[in-house]
């Protein structure tokens, strides 16, 4: 009898670009990454975000948003806390009636 992990397919990390509706995998997403930095005024007939098409400097500018997004989405306080709602006024408010002076 087979090991499991023999039967089991290795692990392939993919990014889903909505623009051309596809799941890119990382070797692909830098390829494309890297041509569009070589070439940013070279157009393209879809970009990550948009079916409409853009220059290589439209799809670096969404590769930096896309890897900000990506990097935020993973922090457990992402969406909520002290900036993203009225949270942050409660326990300024409370440190300062707290102080003595």
């Amino acid at each position: 009898m087979r090991p499991l992990t023999d039967l089991m397919e290795p692990l392939r990390h993919v990014i889903f670009c909505p623009g051309p509706g596809k799941y890119l995998t990382l070797a692909q997403y830098c390829t494309v990454v890297r041509a569009a930095k070589e070439h940013p005024a070279q157009e393209y007939p879809t970009t990550f975000c948009s079916w409409a098409g853009g220059t290589g400097a439209d799809i670096v500018q969404e590769f930096r948003k896309g890897l900000a997004d990506r990097i935020n989405a993973h922090l457990p306080w992402y969406g909520r806390g002290r900036k993203w709602s009225g949270d942050m006024s409660v326990p300024a408010r409370r440190s300062l009636f707290n102080r003595r002076v």
